[in-house]
């Protein structure tokens, strides 16, 4: 058999293991915690951005688009 083969096919299957393993132990509950409210903030701030980036699209269509008007 090639053992390249071998490796390639067994090789995935040790590293999940050793992942669920490691996640098994692991208290990821303060990262959790990060992602989220940092996630949250993201959520905002993209809000923000939107609604900025509708009012400068209804501006640029009030001058026909002439970005040397605006």
């Amino acid at each position: 058999m090639n053992t390249g083969l071998l490796l390639g096919l067994t090789l995935p299957l040790r590293l999940l293991s050793l992942t669920a393993h490691a996640s098994a132990q692991a208290d990821l509950g303060g990262i959790k915690s990060y992602l989220l409210e940092k996630t949250d903030t993201l959520v905002a701030e993209t809000a923000e951005l939107e609604a900025l980036s509708d009012r400068y699209y209804v501006l640029a269509e009030g001058a026909n688009f002439d970005y040397a008007a605006l």
